[in-house]
């Protein structure tokens, strides 16, 4: 009877033998040097590899990534000067920190001889069965998805106000948090430009899973999914007598009339002959606010272009792929009658603000052809120039801050206006930052800056650096900015006021530049010319933003390359 109480149940006798797991000292040892070994071999061979680089005469890759902390000590020494209070000061230092980290570890993340080692060959083993990444999703048929795109129509609805507090809420210690509520960012913008008498015609653009959600999932589902509060966004606009031009239900029918797809498949934009359509219906919903002339200035011409679409890229597949092959498109180019291409007009009284929607079969970079996008069409349908802010990317406050900071400046560019239309991505209603961007009053005496005479060589010194280019963002190129001082030319003369704000290429098709690892306090060289003369072929990209905003309102804006 003893015996049977004393007796050990099976979770008794478990929990016992965890406690008292018995292992020799030979096996303890074993694995503690195997997981040591296993913990030190990746910086160890990542740092051979470098020193045979350097045996070789060429500089070793690793040293990349410690770059990302040069110029910490003096960003921390600045925010001690610039900061009262011991925790403010030790928060402030604590968000410089985390902020340098984070770019090493993504900088490891991406460069490590591992990373390149595996990843592509990984990552289509995955494609071919069927899962992509944490940019791309693989659908029917060949089809590719952007997983932000799918996120925004599966989502919860992005007015819940819930929704809304977590977004509010969502920032740390190096990001603000955002503006969440596109309703009243919108309204803002509006009542911003109805008091300068001009109209706003806002264009949120149906993205590629809501027009085509039978190449995602099953062939039952319908077209049209949204976002479950985006019909209660338009009438919440509406309610507001905001003008908004919804372009679905041209999309869709323009599927069902010509049978073709509206998307690209292997790209998050619209065909070009879809956008052609959209751009067609807004002129005929513009005809009674502008007069077009009898004759059209412009004249059309068709041309084939091929590319890979960006989420292909973004999967990060071996170069030699077959999964996946460039797509074919037949484009209209718009040309002026002197066969010269089509350029924005400052004096025109319709302003287009756009993102990649706009951008894509007009900017070289994006790789889809030129003269052929949204603005070209929408002026060749309307037979009359337009002028156009268009910006890669943050479609809810880019191109606003983009208008804002050339009335600063003291170009108005909402001079002789009637109509603005604003485009962006309807994913920006989800997750864009819709800031309350104040358009300025243009000053009415500028003095004027001391240009540049040409391509001028400097050596400056950098005091600020903008943010840096990820290589796994949806646009394969980044401008980033450089305030420099300091600057002296060859003769050994100030050129301009000695100082300004030079924007540089840091990456190019997803290859990150060397100079993308400049830091403050660094002496570099640069050719340098004004940024209006190559506004119109960079301005277009996703560009880094300063710290001090006032830098790009107040200094001399150059485009800079090394020599």
């Amino acid at each position: 009877m003893g015996r049977a109480e004393n007796r050990l149940t099976r979770e008794e006798e478990a929990k016992q033998d965890i406690g008292h797991t018995d292992i020799s000292p030979k096996l303890a040892k074993t694995v503690t040097a195997v997981f040591v070994a296993l913990l030190l071999a990746m910086p160890l061979v990542q740092h051979g590899l470098g020193l045979v680089e350097v045996l070789r005469g060429s500089e070793p890759e690793y040293l990349g990534f410690y770059r990302e902390f040069n110029g910490l000590g003096a960003e921390l020494t600045q925010a001690r000067r610039q900061t009262s209070g011991f925790f403010k000061t030790v928060f402030s230092s604590n968000a410089l920190l985390l902020k340098r980290m984070v770019m090493f570890q993504d900088a490891l993340d991406e460069q490590s001889f591992l990373a390149r080692l595996t990843r592509r060959p990984v990552q289509e083993i995955l494609c071919r069965m069927g899962a992509g990444n944490e940019k791309g999703i693989v659908g029917r048929g060949g089809w590719l998805f952007y997983e932000p795109d799918v996120a925004y129509v599966t989502g919860p609805g992005f007015l819940e106000p819930r929704r809304l507090r977590q977004r509010a809420l969502s920032g740390n210690e190096s990001v603000k948090p955002p503006q969440p509520d596109p309703v009243l960012g919108i309204v803002h913008f509006r009542d911003q430009l109805a008091q300068r008498g001009v109209q706003l015609i806002v264009m949120p653009t149906p993205l590629k899973p809501t027009v085509h959600p039978e190449k995602l999932g099953r062939r039952s589902l319908k077209a049209g999914l949204r976002n479950a509060s985006y019909n209660e966004c338009i009438r919440r606009l509406r309610n507001e007598n905001v003008l908004v031009f919804d372009c679905l239900e041209k999309l869709l029918e323009y599927r069902r009339q010509s049978g073709q797809a509206a998307y690209l498949e292997t790209d998050t934009h619209w065909t070009p002959q879809a956008m052609t359509a959209v751009a067609e219906a807004l002129a005929d919903e513009l005809d009674e606010s502008v007069t077009a002339p009898d004759k059209n200035p412009f004249m059309a011409e068709a041309v084939a272009q091929d590319n890979l679409g960006d989420i292909a890229v973004m999967l990060q597949l071996p170069e030699d792929q077959q999964l996946y092959l460039p797509e074919t498109v037949q484009l209209t180019r718009v040309l002026r009658t002197d066969s010269t291409p089509w350029a924005a007009d400052p004096e025109a009284d319709v302003l287009l603000l756009g993102d990649s929607f706009c951008n894509i079969y007009s900017l070289e970079a994006m790789n889809w052809g030129t003269s052929a996008g949204l603005a070209e069409h929408l002026s060749f349908a309307l037979k009359r120039p337009e002028d156009r802010i268009v910006r890669n990317d943050a479609g809810s406050w880019a191109t606003r801050d983009m208008l804002a900071t050339e009335m600063a400046r003291g170009n108005d560019r909402l001079a002789g206006k009637k109509i603005v239309i604003w485009q962006f991505a309807e994913r920006e209603l989800a997750g864009g930052d819709w800031k309350l961007i104040e358009l300025p009053e243009v000053p009415a005496d500028t003095t004027e800056r001391t240009r540049l005479p040409g391509s001028v060589l400097v050596t400056c010194t950098v005091a600020e650096v903008s943010s840096r280019p990820d290589r796994n963002a949806v646009y394969a190129d980044f401008v980033m900015k450089l305030y420099v001082t300091g600057m002296v030319d060859e003769a050994g003369k100030l050129p301009g006021d000695g100082d300004g704000v030079v924007h540089v290429m840091a990456m190019r098709q997803r290859k990150i530049l060397p100079i993308a690892s400049t830091q403050e306090g660094a002496a570099i060289a640069l050719r340098l010319v004004e940024w209006d003369q190559v506004s119109d072929q960079y301005g277009s990209l996703r560009v880094g933003d300063l710290n001090d905003p006032t830098l790009e309102i107040t200094k001399n804006l150059y485009w800079g390359e090394e020599p």
